[in-house]
């Protein structure tokens, strides 16, 4: 040990009043989550306990504080990581967790009754393969520079038409192949982690784990930096030429008009003449291309000189609201 964290060691053994034993609280993330929400100090048992005193709170912190502030670093070679992620306050209850191992879970996809909830697809990517084995469900894999990103569950209810619910859900992040940390919500029961996929060149959206997601976040990287914040107000697409709002969470009125100011046109397509898809043409949207039963989706189409544009609304009301939307490119 070197000479200054003997002196550190020293002085907080013999300012430390007597204590009682006090068992340490370390929280977990279900059932065995570590590190903190940022970076942090990991394991200081013998500043804090040595022959059974413990310390006030107050010299704990004391001691914590000259610690960052530069006296010393404890391991910090081995404990801390770069700082490769950065999760923007826009982005709301998120936030970024190190961790050196991938914590366990009692697999999700596994029940006593023998019954499977949500079937998924098998996982096909080494880093996934690495917390499934650790008994989490994996929901989706992606690669974006050199990150590799896996969201991953705790909990999934099966819901009606194939729909499914997570929750305990997390965004685990692999640096060249080394596993540091996940992105994690303040409440675990929130649905807020679901699926990910490229919305566009160099850009993840995240869509929520709620049995309609909706998007939630985008991902992408700058100077190295993993960045995670919130839905951009609009993508581009087809090598730039085509850029589309982000009319998710509006109405589908109010959606068509965002993009008619974007310079995308209304596809002609073949809607029914009952249900709901009449009273839509009725109402002036012209370019409904279906509804369904249950959820009552909702398809629209548009378009612009290089891509088509495919637009999903769900719910029965008059002019139901936006929940995802794709863009393919024409020359595709």
């Amino acid at each position: 040990m070197r000479p200054q964290y003997l002196l550190l060691a020293a002085f907080a053994y013999h300012l430390a009043p007597l204590a009682k034993p006090s068992k340490h609280d370390h929280r977990k993330l279900s059932p065995d989550r570590q590190g903190s929400r940022s970076t942090r100090l990991v394991t200081t048992d013998f500043l804090f306990q040595h022959r059974g005193r413990v310390m006030s709170l107050n010299m704990k912190k004391m001691i914590i504080r000259a610690l960052l502030s530069g006296l010393s670093t404890i391991y910090a070679s081995t404990v801390f990581s770069k700082d490769v992620v950065t999760v923007l306050p826009e982005a709301g209850q998120f936030f970024f967790e190190e961790l050196r191992d991938i914590p366990s879970m009692p697999n999700p996809l596994m029940s006593a009754d023998g019954c499977r909830p949500c079937e998924m697809s098998p996982v096909e990517g080494e880093f996934a393969q690495q917390i499934e084995a650790m008994g989490w469900a994996i929901l989706s894999e992606i690669s974006l520079e050199q990150f590799r990103l896996v969201t991953f569950a705790g909990h999934l209810t099966q819901g009606t038409s194939g729909m499914c619910r997570v929750l305990n859900s997390f965004v685990g992040v692999f640096e060249d192949k080394q596993f540091i940390g996940v992105i994690r919500l303040e409440n675990e029961e929130d649905a807020h982690i679901g699926w990910m996929g490229f919305i566009q060149e160099g850009v993840i959206r995240l869509s929520s784990g709620e049995f309609i997601s909706s998007p939630i976040a985008d991902i992408r990287v700058a100077d190295d930096t993993l960045i995670f914040g919130p839905v951009s107000e609009f993508t581009s697409h087809c090598g730039n030429q085509s850029a589309m709002p982000n009319v998710i969470g509006i109405s589908i009125i109010e959606g068509r008009e965002l993009l008619f100011s974007y310079g995308v046109q209304p596809v002609k397509t073949r809607p029914a003449d009952w249900g709901q898809e009449a009273r839509l043409v009725a109402n002036g949207v012209s370019e409904v291309d279906g509804c369904s039963g249950g959820p009552a989706y909702c398809m629209f189409r548009y378009e612009d000189n290089f891509s088509r544009l495919s637009v999903v609304t769900q719910g029965e009301q008059e002019f139901p609201n936006v929940v995802r939307f794709w863009v393919d490119c024409k020359t595709e």
